[in-house]
């Protein structure tokens, strides 16, 4: 919703590529698609709908849901898994541990020892 009307983009069913640009109270577009209302539901986005014109008829359309989902998926899909390239190019450590000590220590780091030294007394 914007100051002048609502403004909505359709994606095409058949061509998930193609995108159908609409504004509300703006006439027909090269293909005949007219933006007549919006029926928005406040309690859940995807109950929201559109009434366009095309064809001399009205048309109701809302979100699909499931190719949202596929959407989501496709997306997460691709970022939680880089390819072995993305892997190469990026040149990260693969590990974060600390070098282990060959001694017959342990595993730890050894711990800094300081001595403490007495205050020396003032002389007047």
């Amino acid at each position: 919703m914007f100051d002048d009307g609502w403004f909505v983009t359709v994606v095409d069913r058949k061509d998930s590529k193609k995108r159908i640009f609409l504004r509300e109270g703006a006439p027909a577009n090269a293909n005949g698609i007219k933006l007549v209302k919006v029926n928005k539901d406040n309690d859940d986005y995807m109950k929201t709908t559109v009434v366009v014109m095309t064809g001399g008829r009205q048309v109701t359309i809302g979100y699909n849901s499931a190719d949202i989902k596929k959407g989501i998926a496709r997306a997460t899909k691709t970022v939680s898994r880089p390819t072995s390239k993305s892997r190469a190019a990026t040149k990260r450590p693969t590990s974060t541990k600390p070098p282990v000590p060959t001694s017959n220590s342990s595993a730890r780091r050894p711990r800094v020892r300081r001595t403490v030294t007495p205050p020396v007394p003032r002389t007047k």
